[in-house]
């Protein structure tokens, strides 16, 4: 699939759900910038990326609680094709369809040490999962990634 026929979107998880399936996940949903691809570059680009990969994190966020587990969002490429429909100002979800690995080009999650240290206020762990943001992984990390998180 060339990147012509691709729009980045950002898939949300928990790392229990990731560590399950990786790398066969399936039912992905897809949060993208609500945008023509190729209409935006540079900051505008980036900003409207920010707030897809914001709206994957906090669909998830709730599940991450309830689980006391951490979030993962995937940075994927995914099929321009795929069915959408708006979630909010600027972002569409995407899909759902089967995630090929193949076309993951980073993971976010929530760092470890915070989710192990969430407090036990429903309200309070959401709000310190939001305000400790995401680590980045590159693609080529996720393997190692997915065996540190099943070590905790």
């Amino acid at each position: 699939m060339s990147p012509a026929n691709t729009v980045r979107a950002y898939v949300p998880l928990t790392d229990r759900s990731l560590r399950a399936a990786w790398p066969h996940l399936t039912e992905a949903l897809g949060f993208a910038p609500d945008v023509r691809p190729g209409s935006l570059r540079g900051e505008e680009l980036e900003e409207a990326e920010w707030i897809a990969l914001s709206t994957a994190a906090e669909v998830i966020l709730d599940t991450a609680v309830e689980q006391r587990c951490g979030r993962v969002v995937l940075a994927c490429d995914l099929p321009a094709d795929l069915r959408s429909r708006p979630v909010s100002a600027g972002v569409v979800a995407l899909g759902p369809a089967a995630l090929d690995p193949a076309c993951v080009v980073s993971a976010h999650i929530d760092d470890p040490a915070l989710v192990a240290a969430l407090p036990d206020d429903p309200a309070a762990a959401a709000d310190a999962l939001r305000d400790g943001g995401l680590l980045w992984y590159d693609v080529s990390e996720i393997d190692e990634l997915v065996e540190a998180l099943g070590q905790e």
